[in-house]
């Protein structure tokens, strides 16, 4: 739609003028962008006097390219995949051999071979752990980079938010919602003929799921504004049923069941906790790019992390903060041995 806008959009239509198209451009070599410099790979044991795990190994990989090929090339008449006629084994291009020979893969970052030295040869490892940390692209350049990339997606295969309830799968029901139904309100036309507007309004919904996920990712709201989706507000609906159902729920227990172990006072910072920060939906909402949805968990590392200082921006409670990070720290050791009797005996 914006290839074929006129250039004096508010003249009449018979007055309208169009550039000259763009003359046709040789399909790109399909390419990886955004990737790590390089993997870094952990691996693990467990301490039986304490329980808790040990750094025993540290595997780096190579640099990986930035122009790493990751399909084939489409200008290319013949197949870019054939058979070698004396083996039979599959023969492609050199660009593309770390997609199936391993020692080209470690070759340009892609894999990694972990040295095993005894006991760990036999004993194997409790965890492993691969880190893939980019440093080629400076923090402040980071947003933008990632903007970039989605807004290829955007205009390519596709890049939008995804409703709370959407099918991943098909079904005899309904449909799988890799992509929006013929006719959808949202579609890409309907954005650029009126582009919405998620800027942060009062009320309970007042805050867009598009809003949200452009904070989180540094994302400019003109670019949010044409994910479609961006307006819908399936967080800010979850958290006005936290306000609704707070009083008769939690409040009433804690209240009627709890009077002498919570105080009132502890009961109303835990009533603002609640609403403000517990959503059975999350806090951000869902991203497909292509047909791939992902899901985005904000999360720490519980056994490090300490409150934000009071009086931080967005800060809950500090009471609350704090006896939670107790009540983490408490039950983390339970936690970790079902983690690791769940992965023996996987």
């Amino acid at each position: 739609m914006r290839a074929i806008a006129p250039a004096n959009p508010d003249a009449a239509s018979s007055d309208l003028q169009f550039n000259d198209p763009s003359p046709p451009q040789t399909p790109p070599v399909p390419r990886a962008e955004l990737l790590p410099d390089r993997f870094v790979v952990l691996t693990y044991t467990t301490n039986a006097a304490d329980g808790n795990l040990r750094e025993v190994g540290r595997a780096v990989g190579a640099a990986i390219p930035d122009d790493l090929v990751v399909g084939p090339d489409p200008s290319l008449q013949d197949s870019w995949l054939t058979r070698d006629p004396a083996t039979g084994r599959i023969v492609v291009p050199d660009a593309l051999k770390w997609m199936v020979d391993f020692d080209a893969a470690v070759s340009v970052g892609m894999a990694v071979r972990i040295p095993l030295n005894p006991p760990y040869d036999i004993a194997g490892f409790d965890r492993v752990l691969a880190v893939g940390v980019r440093a080629a692209t400076p923090a402040a350049q980071g947003p933008a980079a990632l903007e970039a990339l989605l807004a290829k997606h955007r205009f390519g295969d596709g890049c939008a938010l995804v409703r709370a309830g959407t099918p991943t799968n098909n079904t005899d029901t309904a449909t799988s919602g890799w992509q929006p139904p013929a006719g959808d309100a949202q579609g890409l036309f309907a954005i650029e003929d009126t582009l919405p507007n998620i800027a942060p309004g009062t009320g309970a919904l007042g805050i867009a799921d598009g809003w949200r996920l452009a904070t989180l990712l540094g994302l400019s709201t003109d670019f949010a504004n044409r994910l479609p989706g961006a307006t819908a507000t399936d967080i800010s609906e979850a958290l006005a049923m936290n306000q609704a159902l707070a009083p008769g729920t939690l409040d009433e227990f804690v209240r009627e069941f709890l009077q002498k172990l919570v105080s009132a006072a502890a009961g109303a910072d835990l009533h603002r906790f609640f609403t403000a920060w517990v959503s059975g939906r999350g806090h951000y909402p869902a991203l497909r790019i292509g047909r791939q949805p992902y899901g985005i968990v904000v999360t720490s590392a519980w056994k490090s992390w300490a409150p934000v200082p009071a009086g931080a921006p967005f800060t809950p409670q500090q009471d609350i903060v704090t006896g939670l990070r107790a009540l983490l720290l408490a039950h983390r050791p339970y936690w970790e041995a079902l983690a690791r009797n769940v992965s023996r005996a996987a």
